[in-house]
């Protein structure tokens, strides 16, 4: 059981090395105890991309996805079927009330 352990450390410490851009020895050290870190330090050391001053400006680009993904939906109704999603036909019109 402790040599399973060992193992899945060590895979755990490689990943994180990896990903990170820290070497081994420094991986295996910090996670040896708990190691706390302030937003600046996680993203010198690699653990995140970025940091996110105020949060509304972070779902900014959410909140722009879902618009361009309502888009893309509407193009490909209009591609699919023509005129019908205009609603000059009624068509989508009839399938909501049903």
């Amino acid at each position: 059981m402790e040599n399973e352990m060992l193992h899945h450390k060590a895979n755990l410490n490689g990943y994180l090395a990896y990903h990170t851009g820290q070497n081994l020895d420094r991986t295996n050290q910090d996670t040896h105890r708990d190691f706390f870190m302030s937003a600046k330090e996680a993203k010198e050391y690699g653990l995140i991309d970025g940091i996110i001053m105020n949060p509304l400006k972070g779902l900014q680009p959410l909140a722009a996805m879902a618009e361009a993904e309502t888009k893309f939906e509407s193009l490909v109704c209009k591609f699919l079927l023509g005129d019908f999603c205009s609603g000059g036909h009624g068509f989508i019109e009839e399938l909501n009330e049903e």
